[in-house]
């Protein structure tokens, strides 16, 4: 029961390493590491336990986390349009906002942005957090409906705290710089809100690394070097900051440099293959580190 109750609070690590603890003994425990290794867009492993989810699950509850977790499984293979057929199955057995959440990031990866909206909506009812509200705000941002989006961000940005906080001003910058191609009057705030972001008080090397990814994804990468540079001379030891810094030199040109900041950390067997992926190190920078000759897929 601890680990519904985990699951229906959308943490899922935690549901993962209560699960672990109890060999994945249910179909319930099966369907959190399935979701847990989806994070992480480990294909075999989320498939494995999807499968074994399906297989034991007993209740209407475990059928729609199994069906849930399915649905994970295919989202990283980007098998979007199946994803949806399953987690409607999900919805129809037993809804839950996990489901519905997934629904409308599935929608949003399709365009469908009316659909993403009544998902986002919906799970959001069903738990109030900020992670669901941004799935509002952006299906409302990119549906057209700017001014709700943009309402809806500052509520979220009023209740959210910490890390939350600085995920909810990244996608404001994000909105605003998107905005500002079509529309240049909206200039001073998008500075002025970069300016917040850049302000924001980080406490780990994560926080520096999500700041310069927004920097970089808005085309603002000599703010992104000032920030990597400050956050390395905060967090030296950091594996996950050298690579955002060879990130940020690569994306200003300075490829020989990126390079030698950036080959170390991959050849270090000790870091996680998955600061490997797109979300840490950019595919250009990857496939040009591979097209040296210094590494092998």
């Amino acid at each position: 029961m601890k680990v519904y109750a985990l699951l229906e609070q959308d943490m899922v690590q935690e549901a993962f390493e209560l699960a672990r603890q109890n060999n994945f003994s249910s179909s319930i425990e099966c369907s959190a590491a399935a979701l847990y290794y989806s994070m992480f867009r480990d294909e075999l492993l989320t498939e494995e336990f999807a499968e074994r989810a399906l297989k034991t699950a007993k209740d209407e509850k475990e059928v729609a986390y199994a069906l849930a977790a399915r649905a994970s499984a295919l989202m990283v293979e980007k098998r979007m349009k199946e994803a949806v057929e399953v987690l409607n199955r999900s919805v129809e057995t037993y809804e839950t906002q996990m489901a519905r959440k997934m629904l409308a990031s599935c929608y949003m990866h399709l365009h469908d942005f009316t659909k993403s909206f009544e998902n986002a909506e919906r799970a959001y009812a069903l738990l109030p957090s900020v992670g669901n509200h941004a799935l509002v705000y952006l299906s409302l941002f990119n549906s057209g409906r700017l001014k709700e989006a943009f309402e809806e961000s500052e509520k979220a940005l009023k209740e959210a705290e910490g890390d939350d906080k600085l995920i909810v001003l990244g996608d404001r910058v994000r909105m605003l710089f998107t905005l500002s191609e079509r529309q240049p009057e909206v200039l001073p705030l998008l500075r002025k809100e970069t300016t917040r972001l850049i302000l924001f008080p980080v406490r780990s090397d994560d926080w520096v690394a999500l700041k310069v990814r927004i920097l970089l994804s808005t085309k603002q990468a000599n703010l992104a070097l000032e920030v990597v540079e400050e956050g390395r001379r905060l967090f030296p030891e950091s594996w996950l900051l050298k690579l955002e810094h060879a990130d940020v030199l690569f994306s200003l040109g300075e490829k020989e440099r990126a390079l030698e900041l950036a080959l170390p950390v991959i050849m270090n067997e000790k870091v996680p293959s998955y600061f490997f992926d797109d979300k840490v190190l950019s595919k250009e920078l990857l496939n040009f580190v591979i097209s040296q000759g210094l590494v092998q897929t």
